[in-house]
């Protein structure tokens, strides 16, 4: 319901950019407000360890983490269309207070230590800026299916996302997620269908996993896992559909944001390419697939091909 009063604006393109714009401006330097001069509502402690974690406005630092993905991907877009567009780049106003910005959500993201909406962005950037290219947007799924191919190689070869994991101060249980997965997979009683619509987490299995781990889990910290625990193979296929589908729509955005005629802001077509290969990644270690989760009601509002109404030229 939310993604679609966006999408049934008269001008559904602006609409999403007027609602990520005034968001970013309220929640980026709240956000900063908070954490530097009211710590008892922008940090609390880690529950285990005692740590210090930086929450900003929302209640956790991966929530605080994936604002600042969506943010910090809305921002990179506006500034490539605009260094595209216009020959006086570096005097107008608004783009230098978008980079301004951009460097406070940066500041954010760092500050939180929220690493997969930190991989996930970087990801996200690196195909808006491929998508810079004329010949990689007109032949885009080329490309997707020849990096994908590059990278599978590159990882068999050297292991390149245990690299990536250890960089990122991480370790390779990715804090725990690759041993709880197999005990979750063991769980699964009707694999076809699973347990039913966000069933699986109810019951004894939620009292023996609280019973068998510390952290007491309520997800699998995998979107692709929780859907197959829930829905099994059918929902699986069906999110597949789904993020073909969504793939499907953004190549024909692709071909409008390209026009020098229109007037929005922002490439709609690379942000919302950035954000799908954001989003799939965002998947392998949170459950993003989730009804009221905010990362999905982005994607919603990326993938829903909403069809504007016809207007009809009546005649005297």
């Amino acid at each position: 319901m939310m993604a679609l009063i966006v999408l049934t604006e008269r001008e559904p393109v602006k609409a999403i950019e007027t609602l990520i714009r005034r968001c970013a401006y309220v929640l980026i330097p709240l956000s900063i407000l908070f954490i530097k001069y009211y710590p008892h509502l922008g940090r609390t402690y880690d529950e285990w360890g005692g740590a210090t974690v930086y929450t900003g406005v929302t209640t956790y630092k991966n929530i605080l983490g994936l604002l600042c993905m969506v943010f910090g991907l809305f921002f990179i877009c506006r500034l490539c269309l605009e260094w595209t567009r216009k020959h006086e780049f570096n005097k107008r106003i608004d783009v230098i207070f978008t980079i301004l910005l951009l460097s406070m959500n940066q500041w954010l993201l760092w500050t939180a230590d929220s690493k997969t909406p930190l991989l996930s962005l970087m990801l996200g950037i690196l195909v808006v800026a491929g998508l810079g290219y004329p010949n990689v947007r007109q032949h885009v799924g080329g490309y997707i299916v020849a990096s994908i191919v590059v990278f599978a190689v590159i990882q068999l070869s050297f292991n390149v996302t245990e690299n990536l994991i250890l960089g990122a101060g991480r370790d390779t249980t990715l804090t725990g997620r690759t041993e709880l997965w197999p005990v979750l997979l063991n769980m699964v009683v009707n694999p076809w269908i699973g347990h039913g619509f966000e069933s699986f987490w109810l019951g004894e299995r939620l009292k023996t996993l609280w019973a068998a781990y510390y952290f007491k889990p309520n997800e699998a910290h995998n979107g692709y896992i929780d859907i197959y625990l829930n829905l099994g193979w059918v929902g699986l296929f069906f999110i597949v559909g789904l993020i073909f589908s969504c793939y499907r729509k953004i190549r024909k955005s692709l071909m409008l944001s390209s026009d020098p005629g229109r007037t929005e802001t922002i490439d709609f077509g690379g942000f919302g390419l950035g954000y799908l290969a954001a989003f799939v990644i965002y998947n392998v270690t949170e459950a993003g697939f989730r009804s009221l989760s905010f990362v999905f009601l982005t994607f919603l509002i990326i993938a829903i091909d909403y069809p504007q109404p016809r207007t009809v030229m009546s005649q005297s």
